[in-house]
């Protein structure tokens, strides 16, 4: 049973999506730098990062930085200076893909990574680290001292104060390096990663499997909500092999064509409209978007999530705005908080309560249809053939049709109540196409649109824009704040009040005066509460003012530090124990004590009130309210100068890689990867595919997907393969044209094609596992994939592939 801290992983597009982010409840955020990220439109300047960090740090946010393209050797200096850029601006980790990144010294000295000599291969080159032993001009960039431009974004003098945070930024290990089989997720774990990033084809039964096989240090994040890749993540070439014929390199050796998933700028083409043709020319469909999967929607599953292992949940959309953000990061914050609650065990990764002003729901904001995918077993119904765009909410169908307006009808033919609502957007297939349009009013139950042409009775429609919702996201106010409890004492020459927050950091503030008796000591103590239960525009909430009735001041230093055990879960609102969510129905879970070692001691210079004789005394609204400033703004510093939670990994020398050839799919592309390699027992390496001079004859894409399986022609498990669910006919016409009697016009060879790019389909249907759906069972049994039966790249046998001819 896996315990400590549970987190909710939020995409950032930008700096504003990154404070929506936050602010929505997300205990981490992931955010491109300048360069070097999956997503090229998604880049952003290290001073917005920077900012991103001074912005979250107080909640105990972690910020990421997504480095996770493949290298080339000239880009090695650049890449890691950028590396270092992000590290002194305060990130907490670095998600990347090529393993160059740990060789360029960023967590500690060149010298202290050894190099295990490899039987039987020629001596290996001495690491681009040492200056002296590296021979110019070729990778000497490399060794250069740090230097940082102001068009970087960032000082030198702020990158030399980064210095010291530098030694504890962690790596995680991108998706893109197709983290499938348990031994080579365990490899990584012992090779100097704190995390790695599962493949989102996985099955429950199968993070099981890598969670058992993995050491409890190296922790386990997985998507749970958007966009899935249909490849194995990093081992697809498809978008590369497309345009010039083979992607050809120019006369420098270098990639033409700018379209490389592995380069960040990947163009979709599983989202592209394809022709299914058989091998004797036939064409078995037309135009249809045969790889096109739906999004990912694990809404269901968190706690078994939990069980299974995993610590980080990560919801995908770097290029996705505010309103996304802000909308499907309130819905997982409160899955996950219902979890935890049940979990007393695993407690939240960061601190602070948001409370939306609106009800999320997934459906309203951008998806093409949610889905299990293969959480259970391969199973059909995952994809959308007839449109790769989202189509929303179903809201019925079309009814009588007449004056540019139309009623819906529910299933008996009788007129419904419909939800639209003016500005909504509609989409509807006509002629095969999906078409659009928006509502101009609701009159007496019918709905005018628009444009009417292609609405005719009977369509199915969807509403793929909820305006009402939209604005409402948009004018949120919601604010995410940390529970604070203020105590206050005062005798005749002094007052003190303290404020200590929902994790037990705490400060004190105090004045020195003449003091009066009260002269009503209920209506003074009414204005204490009154007064310093303000939080205004501040990052706390004074929730509750705990007062001394009959106190002397102890002690005048205005110092701060961890409080007592107490007053941490007394700070939480209503008393609400850790992991627990609150009475008002806020997403909040009070944090634990930051520095346990402290929890049942005051630091030196700080003595607790004396009750000896007194009453209450009069203290002006006016210094209460100075008081009540200056000590939220000395907690918010005080929480700005929390150590960042950070757990860098040690590289393990002797750890050995599971192969001792590196195939040309794994795509070691520079020089220092391969010399991470080499450091760990590899023996041979095959030309990088990202570099091949022409993709003809190459697989371009692995995939547990299968078309054949998705349009109910699987050859092993026919068409009584289980669906995903019923909504799979709902849409369209995806199987139109093709036997499903046992998948006879599937059983030749098969291609896609569009235009001039044609590639040929490949099944592995020997090693193919598909379930078989029993009475009762949510999912299929299937046959749980390890790396027991692997190809030689480290990839399970998969359903399919997909290779340039």
């Amino acid at each position: 049973m896996q315990s400590g801290k549970i987190e909710l992983l939020a995409p950032a597009r930008d700096l504003e999506t990154g404070r929506v982010a936050v602010d929505s409840g997300a205990d981490a955020v992931y955010i491109g730098g300048p360069g070097f990220g999956a997503r090229r439109a998604a880049g952003n300047s290290i001073a917005h990062i920077a900012e991103l960090v001074r912005y979250a740090r107080p909640f105990g946010v972690r910020i990421y930085a997504t480095l996770n393209t493949l290298l080339l050797d000239d880009e090695l200096a650049q890449a890691r200076e950028t590396a270092r850029a992000l590290i002194a601006a305060g990130v907490d980790a670095l998600i990347v893909q090529d393993m160059a990144f740990l060789r360029m010294g960023l967590v500690s000295a060149p010298e202290a990574i050894s190099t295990p000599e490899v039987p039987g291969t020629p001596e290996a080159a001495p690491t681009p680290e040492d200056p002296e032993a590296v021979p110019a001009p070729e990778v000497s960039e490399v060794s250069e001292a740090l230097t940082i431009t102001p068009a970087a974004g960032y000082s030198r003098a702020e990158a030399e104060a980064g210095a010291e945070a530098e030694a504890g930024v962690e790596f995680h290990a991108s998706t893109q390096t197709a983290n499938i089989c348990p031994g080579d997720v365990a490899f990584l774990g012992r090779a100097g990663f704190r995390r790695v990033i599962l493949e989102r084809a996985l099955s429950i039964d199968e993070i099981r499997a890598i969670r058992a096989a993995v050491p409890a240090a190296v922790e386990l994040e997985t998507f749970i909500h958007g966009a899935v890749c249909v490849g194995y993540s990093g081992r697809c070439f498809m978008s590369r092999s497309m345009g010039s014929r083979g992607g050809a390199l120019d006369a420098e050796g270098k990639n033409s064509t700018p379209r490389s998933g592995n380069r960040g700028d990947c163009s979709q083409p599983c989202r592209l409209a394809w022709d299914l043709v058989a091998g004797d020319g036939r064409t078995l469909m037309k135009g249809k978007h045969l790889l096109s999967v739906c999004d990912l929607d694990w809404s269901a599953h968190v706690g078994e999530l939990l069980d299974a292992g995993v610590s980080s949940f990560k919801i995908e959309g770097r290029l996705k705005d505010t309103v996304y953000v802000r909308n499907i990061v309130s819905h997982y914050r409160r899955l996950l908080d219902e979890a935890l609650a049940a979990r007393p065990h695993l407690r939240r990764a960061s601190t602070g309560c948001s409370q939306p002003d609106f009800v999320p729901s997934p459906a309203k904001s951008f998806t093409r249809r949610g889905t299990d995918y293969f959480f259970g077993g391969a199973v059909r119904g995952v994809a959308s053939m007839d449109t790769p765009k989202a189509m929303g909410e179903y809201v019925g169908r079309v009814g009588r049709v007449a004056g540019g307006g139309f009623a819906l009808v529910d299933t008996a033919g009788e007129l419904a109540a419909t939800e639209l609502a003016a500005g909504d957007g509609i989409c509807f297939f006509s002629g095969g196409e999906l078409r659009g349009t928006n509502v101009n009013r609701i009159d007496g139950g019918r709905v005018y649109p628009n444009r009417i042409d292609g609405i005719a009775p009977g369509t199915a429609l969807y509403r793929n824009y909820d305006h009402v919702f939209t604005r409402a996201v948009e004018r949120s106010r919601m604010r995410r704040r940390i529970g604070v409890v203020a105590r206050v004492a005062a005798n005749a020459g002094e007052v003190r009040v303290e404020f200590i927050d929902e994790t037990g950091v705490w400060v004190a503030v105090s004045r020195v005066g003449i003091f009066e008796q009260a002269r009503d000591a209920d209506k003074m103590e009414a204005a204490f509460r009154a007064e310093l239960s303000k939080s205004g525009d501040t990052i706390f909430d004074v929730r509750r003012v705990d007062i001394d009735r009959a106190a002397e001041v102890g002690g005048a230093a205005e110092v701060g530090g961890v409080a007592e055990a107490d007053s941490a879960a007394e700070a939480a609102s209503d008393g609400t124990a850790s992991n627990k969510t609150a009475s008002n129905g806020e997403s909040c879970v009070a944090g634990a004590v930051e520095r346990p070692e402290q929890a049942n001691s005051l630091p030196t210079g700080y003595t607790r009130p004396l009750p000896p004789e007194g009453s209450t005394r009069f203290v002006p609204a006016s210094v209460l309210a100075e008081m009540r400033r200056e000590g939220l703004s000395r907690l918010r510093q005080a929480r700005e100068k929390l150590s960042p939670d950070r757990h860098p990994a040690v590289e393990d020398v002797s750890a050995k890689f599971p192969r001792s050839k590196i195939e040309s799919c794994e795509n070691v592309t520079n020089r220092l990867s391969e010399r991470f390699y080499r450091d760990h027992g590899v023996r041979e390496f095959a030309p990088a595919l990202e570099l091949s001079s022409s993709m003809e004859g190459e697989v371009v894409m692995r995939s547990r997907y299968c078309i054949r399986r998705e349009l109910g022609a699987c050859l092993r498990g026919g068409s009584g393969l289980r669906d995903e669910d019923s909504r799979f006919s709902g849409v369209g016409s995806q199987s139109s044209g093709v036997d499903k009697g046992g998948g006879s016009a599937l059983r030749g060879e098969l291609f896609l094609v569009r235009g001039s790019d044609r590639f040929r389909l490949g099944f592995d249907c020997a090693s193919c596992e598909p379930g078989t759906a029993e009475a009762g069972s949510a999912y299929p049994q299937s046959g749980l994939r390890t790396c027991g039966v692997q190809e030689k790249n480290g990839l399970p046998k998969c359903e399919m592939t997909i290779t340039k001819v």
